[in-house]
């Protein structure tokens, strides 16, 4: 029998019975016993109107709002990725623009552009200068404030060393933290090749954010290195830049894709609200290739530009599992008790949600979403331990020993 048989069943929730051992398995056999299965329904749709204490209240002003905020070039190109990826199909998602570079906000493609620090840099830049890129950020602030209201949750994307990314995206967290909107940062780390001065930017920025968001994604360009060495530039920074992506394309299927088990938004925030770093990764896998599964959650858990990140350090986690009408109960409790294990979560950490479409018949996509997760790279006060992390990793690839023989100039 396929999951799909009988998830629909009336005051039954997969998603809130025990998963220790067999027990999934043995309670859901006893419900079978006693309740007849159903056919599968798509999720059932609502009119436009509810009523609330004989109020009528548009459906829309209670959908989550969420805002994605690219600050600087690095986030810039993030959110041009996004935008050619579809996610500005979600009516509910506002693509932001932010930087102090004029000709950069030309070339973004973004639902909205904003210039900051008209007066400081006149639309020319911050010259790697994070001091000039926090003053543009504080003399826009009435502006920024504007375009955070009304949001449910923030997303801020940079990339950290420079100036307007390093001295505007902490600013900004703190605007949101004054209205009490949750903040999810997820930020690139600069090269160490690029030297003192932008892991000195970088580190003195990701102290400020770490201490007014409410949770942060990072990733380290010098990953890179040992990864894709061989790659074309552009190639290699679309490798990061499709983490992002698929980080915000995961969490907005959470939010506005309806599932046949759901997550809903509370639980995204609750999640988000834990604090420390965080991963949202996905994996998939179809039948003709084995345990499709067990392939997916590897995926999910295995991309080698977050193979640093400790899960079994996570405190918090939310999976969901996408797939065609054909996946099984095994398949499902096969994916959430794998991640439970490899984790350590505490089962009442965790929330799971399955989502049914027809074009994913024959396949499996899990995503996760973990938070409170401890790296290597970065100490409890947010200092960047990233060089001799780095150069310990590329020795230990060696890739640092050819690097070591190149003829200095």
């Amino acid at each position: 029998m396929v999951l799909s048989d009988f998830i629909k069943l009336e005051h039954f929730s997969l998603s809130t019975i025990p998963l220790k051992g067999d027990i999934l398995m043995s309670e859901i056999e006893k419900i079978l016993n006693t309740l007849q299965s159903g056919r599968l329904e798509e999720p059932p749709l609502v009119s436009d109107v509810i009523e609330q204490d004989d109020v009528d209240l548009s459906i829309s002003e209670l959908i989550p709002k969420v805002k994605i905020i690219g600050v600087g070039g690095a986030g810039n190109n993030t959110i041009t990725n996004l935008m050619k990826a579809g996610v500005s199909k979600y009516e509910y998602i506002d693509l932001i623009a932010v930087n102090t570079d004029a000709r950069q906000l030309r070339i973004t493609k973004a639902k909205k552009k904003i210039v900051i620090g008209r007066n400081i840099c006149k639309g020319f830049g911050a010259g790697n200068d994070p001091e000039k890129g926090e003053a543009a950020a504080k003399e826009s602030s009435e502006k920024l404030k504007k375009i955070l209201e009304n949001a449910d949750l923030i997303f801020l994307t940079c990339g950290l060393g420079g100036g307007t990314g390093s001295g505007a995206t902490p600013v900004i967290a703190e605007i949101a933290r004054e209205l009490r909107i949750p903040v999810l940062a997820m930020c690139t780390l600069p090269f160490s090749s690029e030297g003192e001065i932008k892991i000195r930017n970088a580190e003195r920025a990701l102290k400020k954010l770490v201490k007014v968001v409410n949770t942060i994604i990072l990733i380290p360009n010098d990953k890179l290195l040992y990864i894709a060495p061989n790659k074309s530039i552009m190639e290699a920074f679309r490798l990061i830049d499709n983490i992002l992506v698929q980080a915000v394309i995961g969490i907005a299927e959470l939010i506005y894709e309806p599932g046949h088990i759901n997550v809903d938004f509370a639980d995204i925030l609750k999640v988000v609200s834990v604090g420390g770093t965080a991963l949202i990764s996905t994996g998939k896998a179809s039948s003709s290739e084995g345990n499709r599964a067990i392939l997916a959650v590897k995926r999910a858990l295995n991309n080698p530009l977050l193979s640093d990140i400790k899960v079994e350090t996570a405190k918090s986690i939310l999976i969901n599992i996408t797939s065609g009408s054909d996946i099984t109960l095994k398949e499902a409790h096969t994916i959430v008790r794998s991640i439970l294990d490899v984790t350590k979560v505490e089962e009442r950490e965790l929330k799971w949600g399955l989502t049914i479409k027809d074009d994913y018949k024959g396949e499996v996509k899990v995503t996760v979403f973990m938070t409170g997760i401890r790296i290597p790279y970065v100490d409890d006060d947010g200092k960047l331990l990233l060089r001799p992390y780095i150069e310990r990793k590329l020795e230990n690839d060696g890739v640092f020993k050819i690097i070591e023989s190149i003829p200095r100039i």
